[in-house]
């Protein structure tokens, strides 16, 4: 009998230990759980604070980016606003020459015969404004010669008060209208507003 009891005895303590070891396996594999659970937690809280990081940089560099451009246009339409008040005084300035006659008249001259010699000579017409009582007979027919001379064609200019009354300066053209040369004050400005452009900007903007 006691042989037996010792058996169950000894299979009872096998068994405790038994469950005590299976007990301490399933302790070590739920803290592993655990452990790769926490670890799962904080890199998906890592990738949820980089990506919260990575689109504010986003939105900060867009907002920036916007403000830039803003700023940009802002500047490109002062400059031009700028500009096109210096264009506008340069007209009025070049308008205020019609007070001196003499000078004026030398400079619509000029500007008639540079026409006539652009359109090369021959039945021409020349316009000029409604209000315009400097160019007599003689002078138009003095700049007629003269363009006949240089261009070998018998030239007849034909005068045309028909523009506005403040324009300064002369339209020329063929009789048939197949050319022209518009030597008015506001065209030849605009002619050269780009490089004007250029130099109006590097005088208000020098120190940029």
């Amino acid at each position: 009998m006691e042989g037996i009891k010792r058996i169950e005895e000894s299979l009872k303590e096998e068994a405790e230990e038994e469950r005590e070891e299976i007990l301490k396996e399933a302790n070590q594999k739920a803290e592993e759980i655990k452990s790769e659970a926490r670890r799962e937690a904080d890199a998906k809280s890592d990738k949820i604070i980089e990506e919260g990081k990575r689109e504010a940089e986003s939105i900060v560099k867009k907002i920036l980016s916007n403000a830039r451009m803003k700023a940009r246009r802002r500047k490109l339409e002062f400059k031009d606003e700028m500009c096109q008040k210096v264009f506008e005084e340069a007209k009025d300035k070049l308008l205020e020459l019609k007070e001196n006659q003499e000078k004026y008249k030398e400079i619509l001259k000029k500007l008639i015969k540079e026409g006539g010699l652009a359109v090369g000579g021959g039945d021409l017409e020349v316009l000029v404004s409604k209000s315009e009582d400097l160019l007599t007979q003689e002078l138009i027919e003095e700049i007629g010669r003269e363009i006949s001379e240089e261009t070998g064609k018998d030239t007849q200019l034909t005068l045309k008060k028909e523009l506005k009354e403040k324009t300064g300066g002369a339209i020329v053209r063929r009789s048939d209208g197949s050319m022209q040369s518009d030597n008015t004050f506001e065209a030849r400005l605009e002619r050269m507003r780009d490089s004007l452009r250029t130099e109006v900007t590097k005088i208000l903007f020098e120190n940029e």
